[in-house]
Formats: structure tokens, sequence, C-alpha cells
């Protein structure tokens, strides 16, 4: 039996990246890696917070942000690319849901509502997530 009620809804459509998924993680492993291997190995308190502040941005803006601060050669575009790499690295080996998102979905389809899932993750960034997390057991194949 639900614990929620659901009657004044529809439908639910979830944001991906930090609704049900927890990734913040992964996009701040991603910068520093790419940093590592343009030879930034160590942050000042400074640097570090502006990492911080990167959170939620678009990947071509927080490229563009990265090269900028660091005076990286690097063209934004070629840093995104590397970035997305780098995270379907860390994607395929999955990750976390939000607590509580499990539970809250199996509330919703115990009630009959359905769900979808929305994303500005690339396709790239997607595949191994949908595989990873199982998307198919809470959205179906779409």
């Amino acid at each position: 039996m639900s614990t929620i009620d659901f009657r004044p809804y529809e439908g639910f459509i979830f944001d991906m990246d930090g609704t049900i998924i927890q990734t913040d993680h992964i996009w701040n492993q991603v910068v520093r890696d790419f940093l590592f291997e343009a030879n930034i190995r160590a942050f000042t308190e400074q640097d570090t917070q502006f990492l911080e502040s990167l959170s939620g941005m678009g990947m071509y803006v927080a490229a563009k942000a990265v090269k900028y601060h660091f005076a990286l050669s690097h063209t934004p575009e070629n840093m995104a690319d590397r970035k997305m790499a780098l995270a379907n690295e860390y994607f395929r080996k999955g990750v976390d849901f939000i607590p509580g998102f499990e539970n809250f979905h199996r509330q919703l389809r115990e009630a009959g509502i359905p769900s979808g899932i929305g994303t500005n993750a690339t396709p790239e960034n997607l595949e191994p997530l949908k595989e990873s997390m199982q998307f198919h057991k809470f959205f179906g194949q779409h």
C-alpha cells in the first residue's frame, strides 16, 4: 500500500543526474582526472572553490571555464570530449541511486502512476548508465 497520496498526479518525469542517480562525485572526479592528465596536480584553495562552483554547469560551459581558470591550451570542445570519455569509464562501473528513489518509484508503480526519465546527457553517457542502472526496470525501454 502506498504511503504517499499520488491522486493529484497523472505522471512523473524524473531528471537523471542528481535527481535519481548520484553523479556529482563522478563529474568532480572527471575534472580532476582531466587536470591530472594536463599535469595540474596540486590545487590552491581558490582552485578548489572554483572546481566546486562547476556543479550544475553544462559540459561546454564548464570546459571553457576550466580552460581559462587553469590557462590550458586545450579547446573547450576537446576538453568536453575527453571529460565525456572519462565519465563513461565511471558510468560503466555504475553509480548509486539517490537514497529513497527506488522506494518512491515502487510506490508510484503500486499506485499505477506512469513515469519517465528526462536528461540532457549525451547518448554516449546515457548508454552505459542505462545498462549499469537497469533503467528499463523503472522506465521500460524509453
